[in-house]
């Protein structure tokens, strides 16, 4: 075996790469990817959980609203029954929709699309 194709222990990386850190921004494809990953996990455990009936979504949708802190992965795993890295996960993804929302209603009111429904 060459040094290339050596592992490092728990690292997932070959030993050439071990020294090599690169801070370059993803590609456009990398996100779209890490996106989709991300939202099909969301999914796997929002129908694991049944995290998608009426009184689950209510009973999410309450605790994020009337949260001041924030909601901890921890708390949300127990409450529902998931492991932590699962909770860590399904509020990541809800923290990516609110982003996306907010940066498209900002560019919505930018471009002069917001607010104009009643005219």
């Amino acid at each position: 075996m060459g040094k290339a194709s050596r592992r490092n222990r728990g690292s997932g990386k070959t030993a050439e790469d071990k020294s090599v850190v690169s801070n370059a921004p993803l590609s456009e494809d990398e996100i779209i990817q890490s996106h989709t990953l991300h939202k099909q996990e969301f999914d796997r455990i929002r129908i694991t959980y049944k995290l998608d009936s009426p009184d689950q979504a209510d009973k999410i949708s309450e605790m994020l609203a009337n949260s001041d802190e924030g909601v901890s992965a921890p708390e949300f795993a127990r409450m529902f029954g998931m492991s932590t890295t699962e909770a860590v996960v399904f509020l990541e993804w809800i923290k990516v929709g609110i982003k996306f929302k907010e940066e498209t209603l900002d560019t919505a009111k930018k471009s002069g699309f917001a607010g104009s429904q009643g005219k």
